[in-house]
């Protein structure tokens, strides 16, 4: 649901949490699951990961750039979810 404020654009929208919330049952209910993560490859690059995996033992894996700005916490977290 988009239980979340957005004031710059005067909107509503559904927050990460919210997201997962609406997307686990579904994949439960067909032996999906998502792991994410950041890493750091061999071209200095860091990416954040992304495992759709099933019950069976078959997968498939994507990668973004993770890329923020700023090198401070606030930023690389805030990165990190809009890129979830």
């Amino acid at each position: 649901s988009k239980d979340s404020n957005n004031p710059f654009f005067k909107s509503k929208y559904a927050d990460f949490e919210s997201v997962v919330a609406a997307s686990r049952p579904a994949l439960t209910k067909y032996g999906l699951s998502v792991v994410q993560n950041v890493y750091r490859f061999d071209d200095g690059n860091h990416y954040l990961v992304t495992l759709l995996l099933h019950s069976s033992g078959q997968w498939i894996k994507s990668k973004a750039q993770h890329n923020p700005q700023k090198n401070d916490i606030q930023s690389l977290s805030s990165y990190n979810t809009y890129l979830k």
